[in-house]
């Protein structure tokens, strides 16, 4: 029986088989048969499987392909082709395998790294000294007192109000305090800096004493705020609007103060009531010169120059001295015609000679001022009865005042017969 003997491996093999059965080689299509004897007398021709090598399945694969391409026979093809696409799915299997072998040694090399970390990190002492950095300057805060189980400390404390105004004694107000926590066990306490101005209790109830200016102190804990608290009625600033005005025309007006006081609560007067009228706070223009013009509030006296740049007076200068002046309203006021004297020269009137005001003067006890009767042409005019009437809070002697008692009164200057009169607010 003839053999063939595998030029790849050298391994004799039936003839009738179409590839070594060692290697896997395939037979060529021009292999030459020998006997049987003589394929046994040849020398065994052995061999190792090296990767990459001659003998490697992959090559051994390629040489086969091409015998088979060479012998042009169907068969050998066909078992070649399903031979390499075997080889293929085996490399392909091998090496999802090996990725998957590499992956999971990955995950254990990780989580063998986790647990030697915790490890160092929580079980094993370290004696690393903690790294020393710049000191952090904090604000200084007021040392608190040690808190005891249920005790809870006052931290801030604000009021409703930091400014009190009272008018009278016997006024009060509440002033509320709002601690911070609201909750605190410590006591709040309101103190009066001066009780004789105010009184200051404990439920915050703040009552006015007398007239005066002070502060409340509240406290909470270690700490406090003030409220300022006044008492008195409102301080008003009398000042007026013009200190020097020019008029232009008979009958022309200005107002010349427009502050909180009320013009009632004002003594107004002028010293030529022939030039300008005073009322209320507005000046009238009369009659062509200068004068001035003055305002008394509690003993403050404010002036203002008058200029009335315009012809003599007419009739209608007589008709508006009737219906602005004060003296015509005044049941006081001497009558509008006056005696004639041949050593003066009327009319006459009452003047004051340290204030402005020469028809309602308000002093204090022990205060004094003195009145005389003048002429036309400021003569003082002698002879005139000076008495006091309607009240005792003052005397007067040759038209000095003097203020003695609270109350009111009028001071009368009596001369032929007529009678001038003043009257007096003694506080």
């Amino acid at each position: 029986m003839s053999k063939i003997i595998c030029e790849v491996c050298g391994t004799a093999y039936p003839e009738a088989s179409t590839q070594c059965p060692i290697c896997g080689c395939v037979r060529p299509a021009d292999a030459q048969s020998v006997p049987s004897s003589t394929a046994e007398e040849a020398p065994v021709r052995t061999y190792q499987h090296v990767k990459g090598g001659r003998f490697s399945k992959s090559n051994v694969r390629k040489r086969t392909s091409g015998a088979q391409s060479s012998s042009h026979t169907k068969p050998v093809h066909d078992n070649s082709a399903a031979r390499t696409s075997s080889s293929h799915n085996n490399k392909k299997k091998s090496n999802g395998n090996m990725g998957l072998v590499i992956t999971i040694f990955v995950l254990l090399l990780a989580i063998i790294a986790v647990v030697v970390y915790i490890m160092f990190k929580f079980f094993i002492p370290t004696s690393t000294k903690p790294e020393v950095t710049d000191p952090i300057v904090i604000e200084e805060m007021p040392d608190l007192p040690e808190e005891t189980p249920g005790e809870i400390f006052c931290q801030e404390l604000s009021l409703d109000a930091y400014e009190l105004s009272l008018e009278n004694a016997g006024d009060y107000v509440y002033l509320t305090a709002m601690p911070t926590p609201f909750d605190t066990t410590e006591e709040i306490i309101f103190e009066s800096a001066d009780n004789d101005i105010v009184m200051a209790e404990s439920d915050g109830r703040i009552t006015a004493v007398r007239d005066g200016e002070t502060f409340v102190t509240v406290t909470c804990g270690i700490v406090s705020a003030q409220c300022k608290v006044t008492v008195g009625a409102p301080k008003f600033v009398f000042a007026l609007d013009y200190q020097d005005i020019t008029l232009n025309a008979v009958g022309e007006t200005l107002t010349i103060y427009s502050g909180e006081i009320p013009t009632d609560e004002i003594m107004w007067a002028t010293d030529d009531a022939s030039i300008a009228m005073i009322q209320d706070g507005v000046v009238t223009a009369v009659g062509s010169g200068t004068t001035t013009v003055y305002g008394d509030y509690n003993g403050e006296f404010l002036s203002c120059v008058v200029r009335c740049e315009f012809p003599e007076a007419t009739e209608a200068t007589e008709d508006i001295m009737e219906e602005t002046s004060p003296e015509a309203e005044d049941p006081t006021e001497a009558p509008a015609t006056q005696p004639t004297s041949g050593k003066y020269k009327a009319p006459y009137e009452l003047k004051n000679l340290i204030g402005p005001n020469n028809k309602e003067v308000s002093l204090y006890i022990g205060d004094s001022f003195t009145l005389a009767l003048v002429d036309s042409e400021g003569t003082h005019i002698e002879g005139v009865t000076w008495t006091v009437e309607d009240g005792s809070c003052c005397t007067v002697s040759d038209g000095t005042v003097k203020a003695v008692r609270s109350g009111n009164c009028v001071i009368v200057a009596t001369f032929e017969g007529e009678t001038y009169k003043c009257k007096i607010i003694v506080w």
